[in-house]
């Protein structure tokens, strides 16, 4: 027999119990707090989000004008202005675009 302050006499299987019942409290708690510690610890990865392909644009072909020399019909007494007037083309817009003088030349002179 052994004498607790608060209880008074207790058999020794008494005191075993109370030491079984103790532990198995104590352990369950420790178990408990190491499983809501563990959750907190390791959070759930996040999926990594993958990248959805987006369709290649189509590429657009550039559309190069073809050049052709224009034929200026220069008349006499013609002016340069009703020269132009008479014989702008899209052909000598394109030489003009281009910085080519050889055309404008031509219906200078």
């Amino acid at each position: 027999m052994a004498t607790c302050p608060l209880a008074g006499e207790w058999s020794n299987e008494e005191i075993m119990r109370h030491i079984l019942v103790v532990t198995f409290g104590l352990l369950s708690g420790i178990a408990l707090l190491l499983t809501a510690c563990a959750s907190l610890s390791a959070p759930t990865p996040t999926p990594i989000p993958t990248a959805t392909p987006s369709p290649t644009p189509t590429p657009i072909p550039t559309v190069t004008p073809t050049f052709a020399p224009p034929t200026v019909a220069v008349q006499d007494g013609d002016s340069i202005r009703g020269c132009l007037e008479r014989n702008l083309t899209p052909e000598l817009l394109i030489s003009l675009s281009q910085d080519d003088t050889t055309f404008t030349g031509d219906v200078m002179r």
